[in-house]
């Protein structure tokens, strides 16, 4: 069996890190976008906050592989420890929600039942909501504007 040189193995890791880097910069655009088009006030009636947990989710990673980045280059044997066992604890967080979400797949249509809900909901809060993610998604209604009981100001500036 050959042994690799220690400053090849650093370079893996410091590649690996930049790699995990970037995936965590990315989940960050990507929750911070999804944020941006569907809002805050959507996400809350919904109680779905699937954009905020991609958010964090890409912050911690980003934080984690900056600690193994540092520890590369910097030759620190405990902040290597520390990063091998927050990546274990990453790793382990992606297989479970993997797992919920495969588990949870045929669960759409009770989004789309709420979602048909806040449509049909005239309170306030529904309505400001609803409103606010047509305008950012340039669309009236969940099947257009023929089947909504009420017609939000959105719709008027889309046709």
């Amino acid at each position: 069996m050959v042994c690799l040189p220690t400053a090849l193995w650093r370079t893996l890791l410091i590649l690996v890190t930049i790699a995990t880097a970037v995936v965590g910069i990315l989940l960050i655009v990507i929750g911070a976008y999804s944020l941006s088009v569907i809002g805050m006030r959507f996400t809350k009636l919904l109680r779905v906050y699937v954009n905020l947990i991609l958010l964090l989710l890409g912050i911690l990673i980003l934080i984690i592989s900056l600690i193994g980045f540092f520890g590369a280059t910097r030759k620190g044997p405990q902040t290597l420890a520390i990063y091998s066992g927050l990546s274990l604890f990453i790793c382990l967080c992606a297989i479970s929600i993997g797992v919920v979400a495969f588990l949870m797949r045929q669960d759409t249509a009770h989004y789309q039942d709420k979602v048909a809900e806040l449509y049909n909901n005239v309170d306030a809060d529904s309505l400001l909501a609803i409103d606010e993610l047509q305008r950012n998604l340039e669309c009236c209604g969940p099947d257009g504007p023929e089947k909504m009981e009420v017609i939000i100001p959105s719709c008027c500036d889309v046709e």
